[in-house]
C-alpha cells in the first residue's frame, strides 16, 4: 500500500507554499526551493506494516525519521523503528498531513521555514503535504539510468488535480 501506487518518485511539496519541498541536506531534512531533477528532493513511500509507511529519499535511500521526537532527519535505512514510521493522513482537496507513529506528530513546515513535528493537528495548513511525482513537475528529466538527471532552470510545478489512483 503505497503512497504512489506505482511507487514513482515523487516531490512533497508544503500547502502554504507550494515551491517549497523537503529535501535532504547532509542528513537533516530542510525545505528547500524546489528543483526539478535534484534527487535529494525525490521521495516515495513503502509500506511496513499496520497502516504505517516508510518515507525513503531518492539519493540516499534513508527513510524520514523523527529522531528521538525531536527532530527532523533521514541518517539511516531502518525501517523497523516507530521514529521512521508514517501514517498517511487525507485532509481534503489532494492534500496529506504524515503523522509519526512513536510521537503522534505531524511534518510542519514550521515558521515557513524548517521542516519540524510539534503538533499533531492534521488540519493546520502548515501541516499538510501535496505529493506531486517528479515526472509531472515541468522542467523534470526523466531517470537516465545511472548516469542521472539534469537540474533545470524555472521549475513549474504543473497544475494538476490530485489523481486519487496515486493515493492511499
Amino acid at each position: 500500500m503505497h503512497l504512489l501506487a506505482d511507487s514513482r518518485w515523487s516531490y512533497i511539496l508544503s500547502r502554504p507554499a507550494e515551491n517549497k519541498v523537503i529535501a535532504q541536506v547532509d542528513g537533516q531534512i530542510v525545505a528547500a526551493d524546489l528543483e526539478a531533477g535534484n534527487k535529494y528532493q525525490h521521495w516515495r513511500t513503502i509500506r511496513c506494516g499496520n497502516g504505517y509507511h516508510v518515507i525513503q529519499n531518492r539519493k540516499t535511500k534513508n527513510v524520514l525519521d523523527h529522531w528521538g521526537s525531536q527532530r527532523i532527519a533521514a541518517e539511516n535505512r531502518n525501517w523497523e523503528d516507530p521514529h521512521h514510521q508514517w501514517q498517511i493522513v487525507h485532509t481534503g482537496d489532494g492534500f496529506v498531513a504524515f503523522k509519526n507513529r512513536s510521537s503522534g506528530m505531524v511534518l510542519d513546515f514550521y515558521a515557513f521555514t524548517s521542516i519540524e513535528a510539534f503538533n499533531d493537528d492534521v488540519g493546520h495548513e502548515n501541516h499538510q503535504w501535496r505529493v506531486v511525482r517528479a515526472d509531472q513537475v515541468a522542467g523534470a528529466k526523466k531517470s537516465s539510468g545511472s548516469s542521472g538527471e539534469e537540474e533545470s532552470p524555472g521549475v513549474k510545478v504543473k497544475k494538476i488535480k490530485c489523481d486519487e489512483r496515486y493515493l492511499l
